[in-house]
């Protein structure tokens, strides 16, 4: 089955940030993201002011892991090589502009506004400007308008290549792969002791679920899994786009560099209003209590932060390859962060689990 669909933009449209940009590394003034329409098929990204465009997919974004901060990258013609191949090629990029950090906000609005054709060019660290993508949903709500010259396919977990693998196999990259009698197929690595787990199968709809998101230098804050359906209407994702994620400066060390940071740039990137602190002394009480109202008794704010600002995203990047629609399947999550996530991506489009609905 064919469907004729895909979201763009009425007209461009400019999105204001706010002071989170540190002073000695950009301008002073707050930074804009402008949002262009365009009838290309894909998400493009530009860092230098539209002069040139990277397209948002599996080949371009990378996870990154930078003084114990977790984010997501896109880089121009990104290859898995070995590790100076790497290096050069960001040094490369860098020259040449093509290297744009902190984008999964961004990019988990626009697969809820279900926007498939569109031009964005920003600073080449998208602006922290809240917790979630609030700000940026909130500023393109408004101006979305179907693409009707947009041949899109729908896409569905395939069952058949699902009947071809093994029970259970061991994988190159570290990786177990396990597929149950239900045909659910289960990805697990282990991670300093920490078992990172992310299942997907068939659903009625797309569904993500955040079993558990414990991490190694976090206290134990005893969450609640943490579900999020993804429908034709956007209540769901409205409700919990602004929900915060963790600032893991429990130890002494990173707390006090963020403090040093935070004086020395004026950045506010990293604070109350975009985080749930953990501080060097604070309890389990005090966590629990610093997240929104609607989280306290499931102690599971991240959870929904991760479950509507971070996985869509990535997500996005794989089907997108196929020419997103939407996808009927559910996504369970436990332990699990952008590096070990976008392993996983990976693997799931090497075992080509993603099918056209034809």
């Amino acid at each position: 089955m064919w469907k004729q669909y895909g979201n763009t933009i009425a007209k461009p449209c400019i999105i204001n940030g706010e002071n989170t940009e540190p002073k000695l590394l950009g301008k002073k003034t707050p930074p804009t993201i402008t949002c262009t329409p365009n009838n290309t098929q894909w998400i493009r990204l530009s860092g230098d002011g539209g002069k040139t465009y990277i397209s948002f997919g599996p080949e371009t974004l990378k996870a990154v892991n930078a003084f114990s901060a977790r984010f997501l990258q896109v880089l121009n013609a990104w290859e898995k090589e070995s590790s100076i191949a790497r290096f050069l090629q960001v040094v490369n990029a860098w020259k040449k502009q093509s290297s744009i950090n902190i984008v999964e906000h961004l990019i988990s609005c626009l697969m809820a506004l279900k926007i498939t054709d569109i031009d964005i060019a920003t600073p080449r660290w998208i602006p922290v400007v809240e917790a979630g993508s609030s700000w940026y949903f909130n500023a393109l709500k408004d101006h979305v308008i179907p693409n009707h010259n947009r041949i899109v396919n729908e896409i569905y977990v395939d069952e058949n290549i699902i009947n071809q693998l093994p029970s259970e196999e061991k994988l190159a990259n570290g990786m177990t792969r396990k597929v149950s009698p239900d045909k659910s197929v289960e990805y697990t690595q282990m991670d300093h002791g920490l078992e990172r787990k992310f299942v997907i199968q068939k659903d009625t709809t797309l569904t993500i679920e955040i079993q558990q998101g414990k991490h190694n230098d976090v206290m134990d804050l005893e969450e609640e899994k943490f579900t999020l359906y993804f429908g034709d209407k956007q209540e769901w994702f409205e409700k919990h786009m602004a929900a915060k994620p963790i600032a893991r400066t429990k130890k002494i060390l990173p707390y006090m560099l963020l403090q040093i940071f935070s004086k020395m740039t004026g950045s506010k990137a990293i604070w109350p209003k975009n985080y749930t602190m953990i501080y060097p002394r604070s309890t389990k009480e005090q966590v629990w209590k610093s997240m929104k109202e609607q989280y306290r008794e499931g102690h599971n704010e991240y959870c929904a932060h991760t479950a509507a600002s971070d996985v869509p995203a990535e997500l996005y990047a794989a089907l997108h390859k196929l020419w997103w629609v939407t996808i009927d399947c559910k996504i369970s999550l436990s332990n699990t962060n952008h590096l070990s996530r976008m392993k996983v991506i990976n693997q799931i489009l090497a075992d080509e689990l993603f099918s056209i609905q034809r």
